[in-house]
């Protein structure tokens, strides 16, 4: 009986130890920076992630809108602009703001986040509060960011 239950403990001890192995491969093969379209369109933003090709503008590139989930400790870059108008970007939380215009490209950088929600919205330009241009970022563990990605 003795011999089992030892068998078993060591079983869930190397079945711990994969699992904590799986979470730093997942980190590994994050991008350092993380690079994120952040695009503005009719009053909205989206966020285009590369696929599994690692290239932007390809068949299996994700957009995501509202609810963005981000790695932790990982740098972000985001690289903002528009289709049609002159948008602000803005992350009132740690006090970062930029301009999404169109046919011109300006980029954010993040250093590496602790886990927890941040929001984002938009400047406001005309006077109105734009709701479909706010959102929240969930910052989380790597091996959780990959799989919302691959949720689509």
């Amino acid at each position: 009986m003795l011999k089992r239950i030892l068998i078993i403990i060591s079983r869930l001890l190397l079945f711990g130890s994969l699992l904590s192995c799986s979470d730093s491969i997942s980190e590994s093969k994050l991008p350092d920076p993380l690079i994120i379209e952040v695009f503005s369109k009719e009053y909205q933003w989206y966020f285009k992630f590369p696929g599994a090709d690692n290239e932007f503008n390809t068949n299996d590139d994700i957009v995501k809108k509202n609810l963005i989930y981000l790695p932790s400790k990982t740098k972000i870059k985001f690289n903002i602009y528009s289709e049609d108008y002159i948008y602000a970007f803005s992350i009132p939380e740690i006090r970062l703001m930029e301009m999404a215009v169109p046919d011109k490209t300006h980029t954010l950088e993040l250093g590496p986040l602790e886990r927890g929600e941040i929001k984002f919205e938009a400047g406001s330009f005309c006077g109105f509060d734009h709701e479909t241009l706010k959102g929240v970022f969930v910052v989380e563990k790597a091996k959780s960011f990959i799989k919302h990605l691959s949720l689509r």
